[in-house]
C-alpha cells in the first residue's frame, strides 16, 4: 500500500475508534497529532505501515468479536508499541544530530 494510502486510512481508522467511543477530546487531539506523525514517519521511516496495519486488525477483530477486553488490550498494545517505533525514530535523530532531543 502507497503510504499516502496509508496515512489516510490510519487517520480514519483512528477517528472512527474515538468517535464509537464518544470521546471528542480523544478526536480533537489525533486530529491535530495526524499531521505531524505522518510527516515524522514520511520523511523518517514508512516501514512501519506493515507494523501498524496489523496493530489495527487485531483491534479491529476484537472490536468484531464484541470483545471489550481484547479491544482495550489490543488498542493499549498499538499505541506502545508505537511509542516505541517513535522513540527509536527520535534516538536516530538525535544521534544523527549530535544532539540531545
Amino acid at each position: 500500500m502507497a503510504y499516502g494510502a496509508f496515512g489516510l486510512r490510519d487517520a480514519a481508522f483512528h477517528d472512527l475508534i474515538a468517535l464509537s467511543a464518544e470521546n471528542q477530546v480523544i478526536r480533537e487531539a489525533l486530529a491535530r497529532l495526524h499531521t505531524h506523525v505522518h510527516l515524522f514517519r514520511l520523511l523518517h521511516d514508512t516501514q512501519v505501515t506493515h507494523l501498524a496495519m496489523a496493530e489495527h486488525e487485531e483491534v479491529l477483530a476484537a472490536i468484531a468479536a464484541r470483545d471489550p477486553d481484547a479491544a482495550a488490550y489490543a488498542m493499549r498494545r498499538h499505541i506502545l508499541l508505537s511509542g516505541e517505533r517513535f522513540r527509536r525514530l527520535f534516538d536516530e535523530v538525535k544521534d544523527a544530530d549530535g544532539m540531545e532531543a
